[in-house]
C-alpha cells in the first residue's frame, strides 16, 4: 500500500468520524496534491465511473481506488451518521488503498460542539445546569465511534455495551493502514508524511491539544462521570488505539517534559551541580530495608559508569547513584527505568554500549 501510494498507484483515504480533526487533515492534504474541493469528501472532478456512496463494497474497492487516484491523492469519508453499509465490508487490505483514521477522546469529541448541539443545549460557556444535564443524557452521541465502526452499529446500549462490541471495533481498527491520535495530530501528520514520502506545510504543533480538561469544562464531577460511564466502551477503544497510533502522544509528552527539565522531578546535573545530559543525580540517600538484599539490586556509579553492588545493606547509602532492580523483588519501589535508558543512550554515543535488535 505504502509503496503503491508513493508510485501514484494507491489512494490515501481518511475515515473521518465527525469532530475527529477531519478539517485539519483535509487542509494539510490540500498542500500535498489534488483533493476533492468539498471538504475532501467529493468534488467536481470525481470520476463518473466511481460511486459517491460510501463505504464501498469489497469487490469495488480496488477499482474505485485506482480510478480516484488518477484524479486525487487523498479523499475523506465523513461519518456524522451511521454508515449505510458496514465499514468491515471494504477491502481495507487492497494494495491500492492507504487508510487512516484519527482517534479522539470521546468526551472531548462530545464537547467539540456544532450548530446543532448549540441549538439543543446552548453554547458551552452559557449552558445552564439544566442544559448540561440534558446534554449529558443526550442519546445521539453515545459511543459515537463504535456505532460508526461496527457492523451492527452496536454501542447505543451505553454502559451496557458488551465487550464483544468493543472487540469488533478493535478488529476493524487493526485493518487500517494507520491510526493517528488527535492529541498530537501535527506530529502524527509529520510522521505520516515521512512514511508516505511527501512534505507538509509548517505545523504549529498545537492543533488537537486540549488545554482545559473535559472534566473542568463540564464543571460537574457527577455529570462528567455519568457521561464517562455511558461512553465507557468508546473510551476503552480510544485508550486501546493509542498502542497502534503512528505516534505515541503520551511518550511524546514525556519527552517534551524531560526536555523542559520536568522529567519526574529529577535534574540532570554533574558533580559540580551544572547541567549535564548524562546522568540523573540522586542527591537523596536510599534505604536498603531488611526485606531487600544486596543481590536484589545493583547500582550504576555516576563517577565510573560501572555497575556495582551496594556497600551497605540495611543502612543508608550516600553514594550518588542510579539504582536499578535486578529481579522482581519490588519493581515499583524505585522508578528508574528512564534513568537507565538515559545511561544506555549516552554510553552508546560514547562507544561504550552495544545496539541490539531482538529480531522475531
Amino acid at each position: 500500500q505504502i509503496e503503491n501510494y508513493k508510485k501514484g498507484d494507491a489512494l490515501l483515504l481518511n475515515i473521518h468520524i465527525t469532530h475527529h480533526a477531519g478539517t485539519t487533515f483535509c487542509a494539510a492534504m490540500k498542500h500535498v496534491g489534488n483533493t476533492p474541493e468539498h471538504a475532501c469528501n467529493n468534488g467536481d472532478d470525481w470520476p463518473d465511473s466511481v460511486t459517491q456512496h460510501r463505504p464501498w463494497e469489497y469487490n469495488e474497492t480496488d477499482r474505485n481506488a485506482i480510478e480516484l487516484r488518477k484524479v486525487y491523492h487523498f479523499i475523506s469519508w465523513e461519518f456524522g451518521k451511521k454508515p449505510r453499509s458496514p465499514l468491515v465490508d471494504v477491502n481495507w487490505e487492497s494494495p491500492h488503498l492507504v487508510s487512516v483514521i484519527v482517534m479522539k477522546d470521546p468526551i472531548d469529541r462530545r464537547l467539540s460542539g456544532d450548530g446543532g448541539i448549540n441549538r439543543m443545549f446552548g453554547k458551552e460557556e452559557e449552558r445552564t445546569e439544566e442544559q448540561w444535564e440534558a446534554f449529558a443524557k443526550y442519546d445521539g452521541s453515545i459511543n459515537f465511534m463504535l456505532t460508526r465502526l461496527t457492523p451492527d452499529r452496536c454501542g447505543t446500549e451505553g454502559e451496557n455495551t458488551t465487550e464483544e462490541c468493543l472487540e469488533t471495533g478493535k478488529e476493524l481498527l487493526r485493518r487500517f493502514t494507520y491510526i493517528l491520535d488527535v492529541k498530537c495530530l501535527d506530529e502524527g501528520l509529520e510522521a505520516l508524511a515521512g512514511e508516505l514520502g511527501f512534505s507538509l506545510p509548517y505545523l504549529n504543533k498545537d492543533s488537537g491539544k486540549t488545554q482545559v480538561s473535559a472534566r473542568e469544562r463540564i464543571g460537574d464531577d457527577e455529570l462528567y462521570e455519568f457521561i464517562l460511564r455511558r461512553n465507557q466502551r468508546d473510551f476503552e477503544l480510544y485508550e486501546w488505539s493509542k498502542g497502534l497510533s503512528l505516534v505515541n502522544c503520551s511518550a511524546l509528552e514525556d519527552e517534551n517534559s524531560d526536555s523542559a527539565g520536568n522529567g519526574g522531578g529529577h535534574e540532570f546535573v554533574d558533580e559540580n551541580g551544572t547541567d549535564d545530559d548524562i546522568f540523573t543525580s540522586f542527591n537523596e540517600t536510599h534505604d536498603f530495608d531488611d526485606e531487600f538484599s544486596a543481590e536484589d539490586y545493583s547500582v550504576y556509579n555516576n563517577e565510573t559508569g560501572s555497575k556495582e553492588t551496594p556497600d551497605l545493606v540495611g543502612e543508608k547509602s550516600s553514594q550518588d547513584i542510579i539504582l536499578v532492580t535486578n529481579n522482581n523483588t519490588d519493581n515499583n519501589r524505585f522508578n528508574n527505568h528512564e534513568d537507565v535508558r538515559l545511561l544506555q543512550i549516552e554510553n552508546y554515543k560514547k562507544g561504550n554500549a552495544l545496539l541490539l535488535n531482538i529480531h522475531i
